[in-house]
């Protein structure tokens, strides 16, 4: 058969009581919100996998991709002056 459902809203889907008697609720810890409820991956294989950090917050990371470039710190900085970054 095909794995199949109904299309949810985050509301909904927390909500559905397959999702929780297949415990595919989880929590992840950030630093801002404190615990935020997560779905797991539906598919069980082998050891159960759970998310272990939150999303990165937007633009997180820029400064070490940029860097990793080989973008300028100055350029950068130009950058985030004028709304680009």
């Amino acid at each position: 058969g095909v794995p199949c459902g109904p299309v949810y809203n985050y509301a909904q889907l927390f909500a559905d009581p397959q999702v929780r008697h297949r415990g595919l609720i989880q929590s992840a810890s950030d630093p801002d919100l404190g615990e935020v409820p997560h779905i797991r991956i539906p598919v069980k294989i082998g050891d159960d996998v759970r998310v272990r950090t939150v999303a990165p917050k937007l633009g997180q990371h820029n400064a070490e991709i940029f860097g990793r470039l080989g973008v300028a710190k100055k350029a950068i900085k130009e950058l985030r002056t004028k709304g680009v970054v």
